[in-house]
């Protein structure tokens, strides 16, 4: 019991530090944002921007099986009802969607009480699901990861108890948004001044000055031409940077089209009232990351690096956007890298079953990766390292070949030897490693559908954005948020293939498909070498 609440604390507070790499990361909605997702994707069918297949599948693949899942979701008649919704089409203006959105309404009543009532009392609950549920429950409301894991850290001690934990989450979200204020000093010639002038935004120099001298006196002086100040609503100041980027991208981009592609500059920094230090515009993520052009020594080299780099060479560009951009734009420009190198136009099977399969190509080579990618970080702590003369030696010897490493750590599983004392988030790790050598076809196929999920979604908000015009769908930031470090671990595979073997992405793809389904099987690759070429 009090294992498992430590376990339960530590998971919740690495998935809310924002630079943990992909395998660490949540990779879904939180269930409430979900429901909302399907409930608005129906009108996005009746425009012909989704199709009804696409959101049936959701439906069944993904929604069903989280509400057997969710613990928060309980087993009476909403969820019943819930069940009967999602096993029938969803249609604009229908009681299926009416319906929906009510239930949504009712999940979302309670839901972390629910939770809090569940693991307060030692009810049976998986610590993964939970933590990941409960913490992108938060994320979807609105939160930062940066705040809420300030709030833990600050507010709670170490001998807080999980349901300390969400009982600090059900006070933040009840205290609802609040209101900021923040503003950007404009540098050089601004693009008809005049008009900024008169916008409700504008701040003349004078008041620049007097701005920064109150509330920022430490800063260096700056010569601005101006500012433009942004109120916005928001769960916490993070997320207000969030809020007032995207506005000033808006501005910013509505002045290219002036004659002439004026530009409109600024200081890199936003001023937001109540936060000690200027802040750094939020724009991309952090998180995606692409290591194997520079592993392989051609992360400068051009196309001629590598055969048919030029297919790799536009992915990466159109994937760039993801790093910093606008979600729509980044939106668009991954879901187009991964078509243009996980789609076969000439395959007669692909075109039926239609473009949404580069994002369940994506997955599988994602999901292949899993394993190595936890062991070899595994492989390189201390303490599992000192855990024994032999596994020592044996680590020793593997050096810095990460599949020899992983070969050793699955051996160790495999043996039962008990797990040293790791840092509580590293022991939650071992113990899904351990999960996956003892059940590695059921483990792994779970894990790939919730990438497949998560990409699946990047394709219908593309859709959404591209075919429907709209960059407000409910569900866009969480996508990014899920998907885009999903698509960089994707594209690293591929340029791994591409530049240490000339290997194409849908050979890579087909080959981690594969061996995701004969896993369990004695004549198939085992999982230290799911990836392998």
């Amino acid at each position: 019991m009090a294992e498992r609440d430590e376990l339960l604390k530590a998971r919740i507070y690495e998935l809310l530090e924002s630079w943990q790499p992909w395998q660490r990361r949540l990779w879904d909605l939180g269930t409430v944002l979900a429901l909302r997702e399907a409930a608005e994707a129906a009108d996005w069918v009746s425009r012909q921007v989704l199709s009804q297949t696409a959101t049936s599948w959701y439906a069944r693949e993904s929604l069903l099986p989280r509400l057997g899942s969710d613990a928060a979701v309980r087993d009476g008649q909403v969820r019943r009802h819930l069940n009967e919704v999602c096993r029938r089409p969803l249609k604009a203006g229908t009681r299926g969607q009416r319906s929906l959105t009510l239930l949504a309404d009712l999940v979302e009543d309670g839901y972390l009480r629910r939770w809090h009532t569940l693991i307060s009392s030692g009810g049976p609950y998986d610590v993964e699901r939970a933590a990941r549920y409960i913490t992108s429950h938060m994320l979807d409301q609105g939160f930062h990861q940066d705040h809420l894991r300030r709030q833990v850290k600050g507010r709670l001690d170490a001998a807080a108890r999980a349901s300390d934990l969400i009982e600090l989450f059900i006070e933040l979200q009840a205290q609802g948004n609040n209101r900021f204020s923040g503003f950007v000093v404009l540098e050089g010639k601004i693009p008809a001044g005049d008009i900024a002038a008169k916008s409700a935004h504008w701040l003349d120099q004078k008041t620049v000055s007097a701005l920064l001298a109150e509330g920022f006196p430490s800063h260096p002086t700056l010569r601005g031409s101006g500012g433009f100040r942004f109120r916005v609503e928001a769960r916490d100041p993070y997320m207000a940077v969030v809020e007032m980027t995207e506005i000033f991208d808006r501005l910013r981009n509505r002045a290219r089209y002036l004659r002439g592609r004026q530009q409109l500059a600024a200081h890199p920094v936003l001023f937001v009232e109540g936060m000690a230090q200027p802040q750094e515009f939020q724009r991309g993520d952090p998180s995606v990351t692409v290591h194997s052009l520079a592993k392989a020594g051609v992360l400068y080299d051009g196309l001629t690096a590598m055969e048919d780099g030029s297919r790799l060479d536009d992915a990466l560009e159109l994937a760039a956007p993801l790093t910093g951009s606008s979600p729509s734009t980044a939106v668009a420009g991954a879901w187009a890298a991964l078509e243009s190198l996980l789609f076969c136009d000439t395959d007669e099977a692909d075109r039926e079953e239609g473009r949404a399969v580069a994002a369940d190509r994506a997955a599988a080579l994602v999901a292949a990766g899993w394993c190595r990618a936890e062991l070899t970080a595994l492989s390189h702590r201390a303490e599992i390292v000192h855990a024994d003369a032999r596994l020592r030696a044996e680590l020793e010897r593997a050096g810095k070949v990460n599949r020899a490493r992983v070969e050793v750590l699955l051996r160790w599983l495999r043996s039962g030897a008990a797990p040293p004392a790791l840092a509580p988030a590293d022991l939650a790790a071992l113990n899904r490693m351990r999960g996956l050598t003892e059940r590695p076809h059921a483990t792994l196929g779970r894990v790939n559908g919730y990438l497949r999920g998560a990409l699946r979604r990047l394709y219908r908000q593309r859709n959404i954005v591209l075919h429907g015009g709209s960059t407000r769908s409910v569900a866009l930031r969480a996508s990014l948020r899920t998907a885009g470090p999903l698509v960089g671990a994707a594209l690293d595979r591929i340029a791994h293939g591409y530049a240490s073997c000339d290997v194409s992405a849908l050979h890579l793809a087909s080959r981690a498909q594969l061996a995701l389904r004969v896993v369990e099987d004695p004549d198939g690759w085992p999982l230290e070498e799911l990836l392998e070429v």
